[in-house]
Formats: C-alpha cells, sequence, structure tokens
C-alpha cells in the first residue's frame, strides 16, 4: 500500500508540474490566501471536490501520461488565475510582479519549444523512417517481408509493425520476429517475397535493412 501511494503521489506530482509548470508561480505565492478563499468561498470548494474525485480517478491506471490529465485542465487554470487574482488584491506590487513574471517564463518557454521543434531533425522520428521505407519498398519491384527484432532499449509506443487489412495481398508486409521456428514457419509462408531482417534498437537512430538470414531456418 505505501508503495502504491508513493509511486502515484510521484507520478501526480510529475503530471501537475509538467502541465501547470510556470504557472504554478500565482499558486505557491498565493497558497495561503487560496486555501482561506477555499475555506470561505462554496463554489472554489465545489470546485476542489470535483479536482479531487478527477485525480482519485487518475489513480487507478496503470499507466499515467500528460493527457491523462486533461479533463482537469481548465480546473488548474482556475485556481491559478484565483492564485493571480488573490494576490494582486493582497499586495499590489507581489501581485503585478507575479502575474508579470509568469506571462514572461510562459511566453518564453512557447518561444523556446517552437524553435527547438522547427530546428529539430524531424527525418529521423521513427514514423517518418517507417513512412519512407514503406514509400521506397513499395516503388521496387516484386513484394516484400520485413521481420523485424526489436532491441530492449526500444520503446513500446514507437510501433513499426502494423499492415493493411489484406495482408496476404499487401506488397510489404512488416512482421515481428518471436522465435527462430515460428519466424522459419512465416518466412516459408512468405517465401515468395524478398525477405528482409530489421533490427530497432533504442540508441539507434535508422534502423537499416539486411536480407533475411535464410540458412537459420535450415
Amino acid at each position: 500500500m505505501s508503495g502504491f501511494l508513493k509511486e502515484n503521489v510521484y507520478l501526480l506530482a510529475s503530471l501537475g508540474f509538467r502541465s501547470v509548470n510556470v504557472f504554478l508561480i500565482p499558486v505557491i505565492v498565493a497558497f495561503p490566501l487560496l486555501l482561506a478563499w477555499l475555506w470561505r468561498d462554496r463554489w472554489a470548494r465545489y470546485a476542489l471536490l470535483i479536482y479531487f474525485v478527477l485525480v482519485l480517478g487518475l489513480l487507478i491506471e496503470t499507466f499515467k501520461w500528460l493527457h491523462y490529465a486533461a479533463p482537469i485542465t481548465g480546473l488548474t487554470y482556475y485556481f491559478v488565475v484565483n492564485g493571480m487574482r488573490l494576490a494582486r488584491l493582497h499586495n499590489k506590487k507581489v501581485g503585478y510582479l507575479t502575474s508579470c513574471l509568469t506571462l514572461m517564463l510562459a511566453v518564453t518557454a512557447l518561444v523556446m519549444r517552437v524553435h527547438l521543434t522547427s530546428t529539430s531533425e524531424r527525418s529521423m522520428s521513427w514514423h517518418i523512417q517507417r513512412a519512407q521505407l514503406l514509400k521506397q519498398l513499395q516503388h521496387e519491384d516484386g513484394e516484400h517481408l520485413i521481420v523485424v527484432r526489436y532491441g530492449p532499449e526500444h520503446s513500446v509506443h514507437n510501433e513499426w509493425v502494423y499492415n493493411e487489412a489484406d495482408i496476404d495481398r499487401s506488397k510489404v508486409i512488416f512482421a515481428r520476429a518471436i522465435n527462430t521456428t515460428q519466424d522459419c514457419q512465416l518466412v516459408d509462408y512468405f517465401k515468395s517475397r524478398q525477405l528482409w531482417s530489421m533490427d530497432v534498437e533504442g540508441d539507434e537512430s535508422i534502423p537499416k535493412l539486411k536480407p533475411y538470414p535464410l540458412k537459420l531456418c535450415k
């Protein structure tokens, strides 16, 4: 139980920081004021109760990703905006400085993110590599089978192996390596195709196609 709570508190805190980011500043600055406001304001207590119920819903998820918190985004910024409002009501100078600092950091983070995205090498993304490989093989003669072997560092979210509905008639087929016996059965079934092997490692920028080692099936 303690391990479950410890892991989930860490994950939820991490999700909260990543989703709110610099907008945590007004909440931190006005935290005592927010607590007093929550105690006095009925609608604020309703908002906190709804927020709490949605967070409990996140606890039952086996995996937790940032977009899972999307339903509570509006409530998150409800508290952020009220933190800014209360800070300015309590101390105009501190409130004004908090609002300006938050806005400047948010704009800076946005500009940096846009710059990094626009200058990064998008051609290295796995889905673009797969699309380029598929386009290349579709323009070559014959039909192809690619047996994909994943390394220990491969991310389960970067899935190379998926195909058209009519697999047998597809010009290019991707299949996942399992073991020598089953792989050889697959190779024998599609022996009329050009057979390829491809190793996908987490630290390998561009996987390379190699002729399938048929000697393994003898």
